[in-house]
């Protein structure tokens, strides 16, 4: 099933929808103000006072209704930042071994994701959400990177389309 990029919040811009998000799951339960350098960063690089413009308690609340990563008391998050990378590995793993001796597709990892012919785009995208669905049981979230021409130069990395799969 293709939804939308899972950081698209109405009226928040998605990179501090993404920054919060990383924050929350760093710290393992919500933020009671933005982190300086995140103020600073933003302030500098795009000019948004996020503690006047992007509040932190009223921004965290419009992304978890789009993004319920908190237990129910929103104190914390139900799985800590070591067992979700562990998670990832284990799914990025499974994903190599199920396209090399199943369909004989090469892949290489790059930190979080795989790199494979273009031809095997869309089977590589289905195996790992096969695999997340089967550790998870739920919604995982695929993005694509594809190499890109712009501007008469070649870019290695760019054009990232959302692509989401449930389990239902």
């Amino acid at each position: 099933m293709e939804q939308d990029d899972p950081y698209e919040v109405h009226g928040i811009p998605r990179e501090i929808v993404k920054r919060w998000v990383n924050m929350t799951l760093d710290n393992g339960k919500r933020h009671r103000g933005w982190r300086k350098e995140v103020r600073e960063e933003f302030l500098t690089k795009h000019g948004i006072d996020l503690s006047k413009q992007y509040p932190i308690t009223k921004t965290g609340d419009a992304i978890l209704e789009r993004l319920p990563i908190l237990q129910e008391d929103g104190s914390s998050v139900a799985v800590g930042w070591g067992e979700r990378q562990f998670i990832e590995s284990e799914v990025l793993m499974e994903s190599m071994e199920v396209l090399a001796y199943d369909h004989d597709v090469p892949s290489l990892p790059i930190h979080d994701s795989l790199i494979v012919p273009r031809e095997a785009e869309a089977l590589a995208r289905e195996t790992m959400i096969e695999s997340f669905k089967a550790r998870l049981g739920g919604l995982s979230v695929i993005l694509c990177a594809r190499p890109y021409r712009w501007n008469g130069k070649d870019h290695r990395y760019g054009n990232r389309q959302g692509f989401t799969g449930s389990a239902s």
